[in-house]
């Protein structure tokens, strides 16, 4: 198996009411973005997800994980970070619910 077991994000799908669905609700949009970057990405392996699914999350983190993003933007991809370094937030994926709190301090990989 490859990938992270403990990933803070599989934390919160496991966490949801339907992690299954949490988890093809998201790579949903996931597929939408690299389809429209160019990226080749196996549909194929998504399910259809039935139940609505929103996840909160705090703007602590939120703010934390575009640090941490913007972080590996400028060491992997200097024209990417180029793009965003002046962003304090990005938008999360729609199933997310921004709630105010602080971060926990594990950001996304």
């Amino acid at each position: 198996m490859r990938g992270y077991r403990n990933h803070p994000q599989l934390e919160r799908f496991k966490r949801s009411a339907s992690p299954l669905d949490a988890v093809n609700r998201y790579l949903e949009a996931v597929y939408i973005e690299a389809d429209m970057r160019g990226f080749r990405f196996d549909r194929g392996k998504l399910s259809p997800y039935s139940t609505p699914i929103t996840i909160t999350v705090t703007t602590g983190q939120l703010g934390y994980e575009t640090a941490h993003l913007l972080e590996k933007l400028r060491r992997r991809d200097s024209e990417r970070y180029s793009r965003f370094k002046g962003v304090r937030m990005f938008n999360p994926h729609p199933m997310f619910v921004v709630v105010g709190g602080l971060s926990r301090g594990k950001a996304l990989e």
